[in-house]
């Protein structure tokens, strides 16, 4: 216990002198971003992009963590902003959405069902399925799903990431049921298809609501929400098929 407070407190000095660099070199400062993997290598290259060139003054210091690691560290001041697919709920965050998808299922371009424009869950039955561990909430979803449809799936590869997943399902390992941000990194190795039944995916924005948004995060978020709107990712790769479809959410959206 001793040995975390002295952490945090070096932490804090860290930061201090961070924020004093940047002052210097830059007269603005560090905005601080939290942001899951997927969403850091799907979504915020794009989005930095546009941030940075209408702020170029700006120091921006990003962390690829999990929501765990994330929500401590909104709790405790470390970050701005965070960008997740898991809802931080509790009292001390404010979220909202900014955008909803669906997932996909990816595997090699070579693979047996990559001429289906729909993969069907019951179609992970006969293929070697890689995923996450628990804790996601895809991954619980999918989880989910397999259970009430009387499926018990034993993954094949299990890792804690999606570009993992992508990078495993592009060498032919199995198929992999992912959220559409990371598959479109790899969507030149991958054949990315629809899933059924649908599973929702939600982006949230969340800040700690002892900490108000400043216009630096504001700004962040505007651009984040311009990005989004890409159809990248709001109609992902394939025609649907609506008579086959039932809804899952991958989350719940308790700030609606």
């Amino acid at each position: 216990m001793l040995f975390e407070t002295i952490q945090l407190q070096f932490q804090g000095i860290e930061r201090i002198e961070q924020t004093v660099a940047a002052l210097r070199s830059s007269g603005v400062g560090v905005f601080r971003i939290a942001c899951t993997p997927a969403l850091a290598l799907g979504v915020l290259p794009q989005v930095l992009e546009v941030f940075t060139k209408a702020w170029p003054n700006v120091h921006s210091n990003v962390q690829t963590l999990g929501s765990r690691a994330i929500r401590e560290g909104l709790r405790q001041g470390m970050y701005d902003v965070a960008v997740t697919n898991n809802l931080l709920d509790g009292s001390e965050f404010l979220s909202q959405v900014v955008h909803s998808s669906e997932a996909v299922c990816v595997m090699s371009l070579d693979h047996a069902l990559a001429a289906r424009a729909v993969i069907d869950a019951s179609d992970l039955q006969r293929h070697p399925l890689i995923s996450l561990e628990h804790g996601d909430a895809l991954e619980a979803e999918l989880r989910k799903v397999l259970a009430d449809m009387g499926l018990t799936i034993s993954p094949a590869i299990e890792t804690i990431y999606y570009a993992t997943i992508c990078a495993f399902a592009a060498q032919g390992l199995g198929l992999g049921v992912v959220n559409p941000y990371m598959a479109a990194v790899f969507k030149e190795r991958l054949a990315i298809r629809r899933f059924t039944p649908l599973i929702t995916v939600k982006t949230y924005v969340t800040f700690a609501r002892f900490s108000p948004a400043s216009e630096l995060a504001e700004r962040f978020v505007e651009a984040l929400n311009s990005r989004m709107q890409s159809s990248e990712w709001t109609t992902p790769f394939t025609p649907r098929e609506p008579n086959r479809r039932r809804s899952h959410d991958a989350s719940i959206d308790r700030t609606t």
